[in-house]
């Protein structure tokens, strides 16, 4: 059997759009193996759906902490260690690259394959990701090593592939981050169900709140609006946000906003369906906020709700080109208001929503026609 192989530089116990692609590669007939890192209380070898997982790690029970730090170094060198004993091993078809960190495996284990390069976010923003400054020029030099040395780039927005085609002769397709769900089946969350039909506006929030996304224009949002709206927001009740629900206290929002506990995935469209909106907005502190289109849009329209953006490229682009939301100012909190209160939100149909391809059926055929176009199936 033709042999896959998707490295990717976390656990591999929620990463979808990384699950997407390898359904995707089972469908066409490969035999998928993930090459994950490791972790002392996950299996070192397990196959979940027919993905045969293999995770690598160091000796170290230790947490691994975000940024640069003895812990995670070790647990890198580990995991970049096993990825090229296994693939010198088992020489597989096809290389699914999936970021910059797993770029090293095709530098160090020098097998011939098709390499097709995911990139789920911009790295060549030097100011996203919080390293200093001398190891994100790095990390870009390796993300544009790699963007010149695979067969093709999969990016996440149309912004980012014309930045990319800029950078390499290779093809740059774009494969949205668009979730598997139906269109706005299930009975959802019982409770949150409730909640949105007590009459008011409910604006719905899916995902971490945080001050680059718009966490407290929200409220500012919200304080200028009549009290018929209200906050929900399905992100859990953890210390990161702290900050969010105090200032929502301090500002006598108390009784308008609600944080959910966690939702699992596969409830989310079908709990805040009977929202009057879903928000989603991105402070423009570097690039990658004004070409990222992060998969809780197209949760928003997979519930039939409308969307409110900023005028984050990308987010702001959607939205006017499908005419299924508003794009409000960050800047001027009143106007942002003022419009959203004479707002008449569109339906948002399965028809709809199907017609400007925002499914994950639509997107499969974008990732189909990669591997087609590369001659791979």
């Amino acid at each position: 059997m033709r042999v896959a192989c998707v490295p990717v530089c976390n656990y591999f116990t929620s990463d979808n759009r990384v699950r997407r692609v390898c359904q995707f590669l089972l469908k066409q007939g490969f035999e998928v193996h993930v090459l994950a890192i490791g972790r002392h209380d996950l299996p070192e070898h397990e196959t979940v759906e027919g993905i045969s997982i293999h995770r690598f790690r160091s000796s170290s029970t230790k947490t691994i902490r975000r940024g640069v730090n003895l812990t995670a170094l070790r647990a890198f060198r580990a995991y970049v260690a096993g990825c090229i004993s296994w693939v010198r091993k088992l020489r597989p078809e096809v290389i699914h690259y999936n970021d910059w960190n797993t770029l090293f495996i095709q530098r160090l284990a020098r097998v011939p394959h098709r390499a097709i390069y995911d990139m789920h976010e911009l790295f060549q923003d030097l100011d996203y990701l919080d390293f200093p400054k001398s190891i994100n020029r790095a990390v870009a030099a390796i993300d544009r090593d790699g963007l010149r040395r695979a067969d093709a780039v999969i990016c996440v927005s149309n912004p980012i592939a014309e930045e990319m085609r800029a950078l390499t002769d290779k093809p740059v397709y774009v494969v949205r981050n668009v979730p598997e769900a139906r269109f706005a089946e299930g009975a959802g969350n019982p409770a949150i169900v409730q909640s949105l039909r007590d009459g008011r506006k409910h604006l719905m929030y899916v995902g971490a709140i945080q001050r680059e996304k718009g966490g407290l224009f929200m409220l500012d949002l919200l304080e200028r609006l009549p009290p018929e709206y209200a906050l929900d927001c399905l992100s859990g009740r953890t210390p990161k946000n702290a900050f969010f629900t105090e200032a929502a206290e301090q500002r006598g929002l108390g009784e308008r906003v609600k944080v959910w506990d966690y939702v699992p995935q596969e409830e989310i469209c079908s709990s805040i369906r009977h929202g009057h909106a879903g928000l989603s907005f991105f402070v423009p502190k570097s690039r990658i906020y004004e070409f990222a289109l992060p998969n809780k849009i197209f949760e928003y329209f997979l519930a039939g709700l409308p969307v409110i953006t900023s005028e984050a490229r990308a987010q702001a682009e959607l939205v006017q080109e499908t005419g299924l939301g508003l794009v409000v100012s960050l800047g001027d909190a009143d106007a942002s208001a003022e419009r959203v209160r004479t707002w008449t939100p569109p339906a948002v149909s399965r028809e709809l929503v199907e017609r400007h391809g925002l499914t994950w059926q639509h997107e499969e055929l974008a990732l189909e026609r990669v591997y087609r176009d590369l001659g791979i199936i």
